[in-house]
């Protein structure tokens, strides 16, 4: 075949795989789960949209240490383009799009065209890279990072041009821990950043010191946001940081080597889900053939260097790249042995790229030379095993967007609902422009509800949060209420004082509906049931009689006469007192958050009080009552010095 015909053929095998991971990316994408964190990524970025408000930091990471905002600029970009929500989601998918070619390109430049093919071919259909691609989290966004840190290394490693791929790698290197922020990530980080100082101090062709310069000043710039925020917060991340590794929580055993063998496996990701699996052809055994192919090529990247340098004939370039891939993927496990709790797969998905890479040394160069018809047998196995394992993946993630628009797969609310919600509140404030938006449904807090992302999607608009089945507010001003989920008590009382809007819309899991209420004129509190901040109990529901065991529910109406405090919050206790004033049952909460308390307002709370399935027989005192929080002071009662107020006698039969 002529060399014109090869670039052809490599041209249309490019083009293919490409077709293919965007297909596998974009279809349905407005399926793409929105959760609490999601939710609260999205709000965080579209505030300097809405706002101006550059974000500092970013959320929590799994082991519960806030993470640098680089994640937040990331989404940001897509949002300055188009305040939507579907194209944030748009932005990831094409992250990861490109982190195909990317893989492509930089595997061509260092193995040549067959290797470059295979990794991408696997990257583009691998299940954890396709569902990085639709679902946004920092974790997600590290697969792009991840192929430009190893393949600018690898770059450095063969060619030694210390230049615009040494400024890729230390930028790549620093994006991977900030989307990360965990010590075995920024320890493998560090000695790659030394190995790469050793490098060009050995090299002919070394680094100017002003492209050193450049590579840590843009590190360091990253990273200027995030000192900021932890010199307000008095550094208490990164000891955080450091103590989840160094403290008693800490683990080390082997689950690192686990999770590496179920990313190689790929098929790990459907097994997570019920639905999925049983939505996929059963040949699982397939992905454990990709995995022990990740174990061979493992072996013969690292191999001949080692074989090579025992012999002393020296060590050929192709050798060192190959020997510094597996050692790198190497060192990434290794320094996860030791790590702060939960580990999970998303840890190691920047790894994916350097495992596709193995992947396809695995398999010896294709040719026609009777010379290797040995290696040509073997590399025709090899590529089968990798067409057809490959092919049963990206069947499987065509499964998974089947089932999810089925409805037999959900992660709850999805891009689309959260879409459509926006839409909806959008019109109908724009037919209410003075009222404000309640939204009842999983979550009390924007930084806690999936449905948060919507306050800065109808920016200006005041948006308040309570989380269905804990409360209610009864507006003092004419609202627009969004109902995501079942609650009989709102559902009542909208019915009675509000009016459901027409076009009703239905939310899968749970229906969602919109009412219109008018601004509700409160009763006068009057009575000593009061306490000092400004907060009146109108009236308490409670059951004369409930059976030990069971959960006594009890519902409070409230009515706020004074603003608290900026910065304010507080919590109420519910205690069931026996006649020696012992606690034998309690809940405490906020119940609706302060935030959302404003003058003239009516709160109805709900609280559930578990009884002890051996509690005696008897007649039991509620009673109730405020403290700050997070300092555990209790609130007096206004013309009393006592802090909680007894209200009802409950009878164990």
């Amino acid at each position: 075949m002529s060399k014109s015909s090869l670039r052809l053929a490599n041209l249309f095998s490019i083009t293919l795989i490409v077709v293919l991971a965007g297909v596998l990316r974009f279809s349905h994408l407005d399926l793409s789960p929105i959760g609490t964190s999601q939710s609260f990524l999205l709000r965080v970025a579209a505030e300097l949209v809405n706002k101006g408000k550059w974000p500092l930091a970013a959320g929590q990471n799994a082991a519960g240490v806030t993470i640098p905002p680089l994640i937040e600029y990331l989404l940001e970009v897509s949002l300055l383009v188009r305040r939507e929500i579907l194209t944030a989601v748009h932005f990831q998918a094409l992250l990861s799009l490109l982190a195909v070619l990317l893989l492509y390109l930089y595997g061509r430049a260092l193995f040549g065209r067959q290797v470059a093919l295979v990794a991408a071919f696997l990257l583009a259909v691998h299940p954890w890279a396709v569902y990085s691609g639709r679902v946004i989290a920092p974790e997600h966004a590290g697969l792009f990072w991840g192929v430009i840190a190893v393949g600018s290394l690898l770059m450095l490693v063969r060619y030694g041009r210390f230049r615009w791929h040494l400024l890729l790698a230390v930028v790549a290197l620093t994006a991977l821990t900030q989307l990360y922020f965990r010590l075995p990530v920024i320890l493998l980080a560090v000695v790659t950043l030394l190995f790469l100082v050793v490098l060009a101090g050995r090299g002919k062709e070394t680094a100017s010191a002003r492209w050193w310069l450049v590579a840590i000043g843009a590190a360091l710039f990253l990273y200027l946001p995030y000192w900021r925020f932890e010199r307000t917060t008095g550094y208490a991340n990164l000891r955080a940081l450091w103590a989840g590794w160094t403290g008693e929580t800490a683990v080390t055993d082997g689950a690192v080597f686990t999770h590496l063998w179920q990313l190689a496996d790929g098929s790990s990701l459907f097994r997570q889900f019920p639905a999925w699996e049983t939505a996929v052809w059963p040949w699982f055994w397939l992905g454990s053939l990709l995995a022990a192919l990740f174990a061979v090529g493992w072996l013969v990247a690292l191999l001949p260097a080692v074989w090579q340098w025992r012999q002393k004939y020296g060590v050929a370039r192709r050798a060192k790249v190959t020997a510094v891939l597996a050692l790198w993927v190497l060192l990434g496990v290794l320094a996860f042995l030791h790590h702060a709790p939960p580990l999970t797969i998303a840890d190691l998905l920047f790894l994916l790229p350097a495992i596709c890479l193995l992947v396809a040394l695995a398999i010896p160069p294709l040719t026609t030379s009777p010379v290797h018809q040995r290696k040509t047998a073997v590399a025709v196995v090899g590529l089968a095993i990798v067409l057809v394992s490959s092919g049963w993946l990206a069947h499987g993630n065509w499964a998974g967007l089947q089932a999810q628009d089925a409805g037999d797969l959900s992660w709850g609310p999805t891009v689309r609902e959260v879409t459509t919600a926006v839409a909806a509140s959008r019109a109908h404030l724009a037919s209410y422009p003075d009222c404000e938006l309640i939204i009842l449904g999983p979550g009390n807090q924007q930084s806690t509800s999936p449905w948060g992302v919507m306050a800065e999607f109808v920016y200006p608009t005041t948006v308040r949060f309570v989380e269905q089945g804990r409360g209610f507010i009864a507006s003092s001003r004419c609202s627009l209420y969004f109902v995501a989920g079942e609650d009989a008590f709102a559902a009542q009382w909208l019915t009675q004082h509000g009016q459901a809007l027409s076009d009703e819309r239905n939310f899968e899991p749970a229906p969602g509906r919109f009412y219109y209420v008018p601004g509700q004129e409160a009763a006068v509190a009057a009575g000593q049931t009061a306490w000092r901040n400004g907060l009146y109990l109108q009236s308490v529901a409670v059951p004369a009689t409930v059976a030990a065991g069971e959960r006594l529910q009890v519902t409070y109406s409230w009515q706020v006469l004074l603003d608290p405090l900026s910065g304010s919050q507080f919590q109420f206790f519910n205690h069931l007192l026996d006649e020696n004033g012992e606690i034998v049952a309690q809940e405490d909460g906020p119940g609706i958050p302060t935030t959302f308390w404003q003058p003239g307002d009516t709160l109805f709370t709900h609280f559930y009080l578990q009884l002890p399935a051996d509690l005696p027989s008897g007649n039991y005192t509620l009673v109730v009552g405020l403290y700050t929080w997070p300092d555990l002071q209790r609130i007096r009662l206004r013309h009393s010095l006592e802090t909680a107020a007894p209200l009802a006698t409950v009878t164990i039969p």
